[in-house]
């Protein structure tokens, strides 16, 4: 039976740092759903290109035309369906990894956020700059991040600095 002192009752204790990981994987991939949900539902009231669609596209006209050629002679007609993939996929991988940063430092999963939306907001100057609502709808994908990552951290509780074994607020034994 474990012995309750006035140092542990009450205590929230962060899950080991395996179980740790696996949740900041899925904060991360939960804000990357937030994110690009509301950017999309945006784009769609709006009217304008998804901003995943917008940031493919501004990767195709900046790519090298034999890497552009390559991947034409490839993926054959699919090629746009595997460039929409392939911005999916290192967009997840990069929320999962940024959710485990975020999960132990909070103002790096915001940077990542916002880096990650300055990037949409630099492909819809690129491609679409002579529509607005594209940016909007990167902005709206913005904050909807920001805001799923903030009510994400808040139900972790908490953050300790790693190492930290003590607790500056428990009181004498």
């Amino acid at each position: 039976m474990t012995h309750v002192t006035t140092r542990t009752r009450g205590e929230q204790h962060p899950p080991h740092d395996g179980r740790r990981r696996g949740v900041g994987a899925g904060l991360g991939l939960l804000v990357v759903g937030a994110a690009l949900g509301f950017g999309d539902l945006a784009a769609g009231l709006l009217g304008v290109t998804s901003p995943v669609v917008t940031v493919g596209d501004a990767l195709v006209d900046n790519s090298p035309r034999f890497l552009m050629s390559w991947a034409i002679a490839l993926f054959g007609t699919a090629d746009k369906a595997v460039l929409v993939t392939g911005v999916l996929l290192v967009l997840v991988l990069s929320g999962a990894a940024l959710g485990v940063v975020a999960s132990r430092r909070p103002v790096a999963g915001y940077v990542g956020l916002g880096l990650f939306t300055a990037a949409g907001l630099t492909a819809v100057a690129l491609r679409r700059a002579d529509d607005p609502g594209a940016a909007a709808a990167v902005v709206v994908g913005g904050v909807a991040g920001a805001v799923a990552l903030a009510l994400l951290l808040r139900s972790l509780g908490p953050v300790r600095a790693q190492g930290s074994g003590s607790d500056p607020g428990a009181g004498p034994e």
